[in-house]
Parts: C-alpha cells; sequence; structure tokens
C-alpha cells in the first residue's frame, strides 16, 4: 500500500517537473505577454486564467502546438496537452469582431434517435465568420466547473 502510495506522488512530481519545464522554456514569452500572474496550477496542469483575446493567441504562440478550444457562455476555453501536462486557457475573451451565441436547433430523427432539439454555440463575426460546437445535452461537455 505505502508503495503505491510513493509510486503515486513519484509520478506527480514528474508531471509537475514536466510542467515546470515548460513553463521555463516559455517564461520570456509569457512575462512578455503580461500573463504571469494569471497563471494557476492545478492538479500537475497549468491554468491561465481569463485571458483577453490577444493575451491568448501570445501564450498559444509561446507554448505552441495544436489547441483545441470550447465555448462557455461568453468565453472561450482553449486546450492542449503538452507532455503529458494539460494546459488550459480559461475563460478568454473572444476576438474584438466576434461574440458567442447560442440557438436551439431541431436534430432530425435518426435509427433509434428520436428528433430532439440540441444547443449549439456559435462564434459569430462581423466579417461573416461563422464556427459551431454542438453543446451536448444535460451532460455539457463544456459546463466543467473550475475554481
Amino acid at each position: 500500500m505505502l508503495q503505491d502510495v510513493y509510486k503515486n506522488l513519484d509520478s506527480r512530481i514528474a508531471l509537475l517537473t514536466k510542467a515546470r519545464g515548460i513553463l521555463e522554456q516559455a517564461e520570456r514569452a509569457i512575462f512578455d505577454a503580461g500573463v504571469a500572474d494569471k497563471i494557476v496550477d492545478y492538479c500537475g496542469g497549468v491554468d491561465f486564467d481569463n485571458l483577453t483575446h490577444q493575451e491568448a493567441v501570445k501564450v498559444m504562440l509561446a507554448l505552441g502546438g495544436k489547441w483545441t478550444k470550447e465555448y462557455r457562455g461568453t468565453t472561450i476555453n482553449y486546450l492542449q496537452t503538452i507532455h503529458g501536462v494539460l494546459f488550459r486557457l480559461w475563460g478568454c475573451q473572444p476576438p474584438r469582431s466576434c461574440r458567442i451565441v447560442e440557438e436551439k436547433v431541431l436534430v432530425p430523427e435518426k435509427p433509434a434517435v428520436p428528433a430532439h432539439e440540441q444547443i449549439i454555440r456559435k462564434l459569430v463575426c462581423t466579417n461573416g465568420s461563422e464556427e459551431t460546437i454542438t453543446k451536448l445535452p444535460e451532460k455539457d461537455s463544456n459546463a466543467q466547473t473550475h475554481s
């Protein structure tokens, strides 16, 4: 039993060491972006909270890689796992020319699935572009809690 605890602790130490190394490599860019005071560590992951769109872009460029996004209310969350460490840009503002809107759509009947309404969130921009992310019914993947 105690050996299992040691093994778990060693695994968490290794993950935290990776997180620190990644942040150290991007440290200059993080300071230049003005977001060093918006970083929170949690359970071996790293959050950057409540960024402007410009700040979010700077952090994503500093850390590199491919980010996924999800809409939550009027904000956007960006997520990426780098070397096993989860990085989240949480509660970011959309681009200035865009806003997030919700609308109900009717999903047609499919075999074994009756027709039903579903809420989708769209990023609508003044240049006419649109991006849609579907909000799952009830078990909303975008309704994660965050402290």
